[in-house]
């Protein structure tokens, strides 16, 4: 409840990146209202609230799927677009796992924005979107073809991901 209080909440922070991202050109849900129930000036709870999108989790989109299809071919390079975008932008999503983006064909969405920052520091930047791609890449532990099919997707920008993990 402090923590509320003193910082900013979640479904604030959630309200203002969603703006953010759409502004830059990502998609994201639209968001339509962010809420913060306070009492003698302190925040209790808060909730954030976006337009629905009934599309697949990218999760759901391949690893149901028996064989890579042209379709997922483009997609994986549209998710690496997204991906060297946000290093553009010094932005890290947080939690950047294939169950956070949804799959609106071609162009993938964000969601789940609770853990996105933005970092002033180049390093940090780097760091940050670095343990994002790690963290995307090992939900395909299970799937080695299209693991692979990310890592050539990385290496078209010139980014062997072997050396960020």
């Amino acid at each position: 409840v402090l923590r509320n209080t003193l910082f900013q909440t979640s479904a604030k922070r959630c309200w203002r990146y969603a703006h953010h991202l759409l502004n830059q050109g990502f998609l994201t849900p639209e968001p339509l209202a962010y809420i913060e129930e306070r009492s003698k000036g302190i925040v209790w709870r808060s909730w954030f609230i976006n337009r629905y999108d009934d599309n697949f989790s990218c999760d759901s989109y391949f690893l149901h799927s028996k064989s890579i299809t042209p379709a997922m071919t483009n997609a994986v390079s549209e998710i690496v677009d997204l991906l060297i975008r946000l290093r553009v932008c010094q932005l890290s999503h947080g939690e950047f796992e294939a169950n956070n983006l949804l799959m609106s064909e071609p162009i993938p969405t964000i969601i789940d924005l609770d853990s996105m920052r933005f970092h002033a520091n180049e390093k940090k930047a780097e760091r940050m979107w670095r343990f994002d791609i790690k963290r995307f890449m090992d939900n395909w532990r299970e799937r080695y073809d299209i693991y692979k099919q990310f890592k050539q997707a990385f290496s078209k920008h010139g980014i062997d991901i072997s050396t960020i993990f």
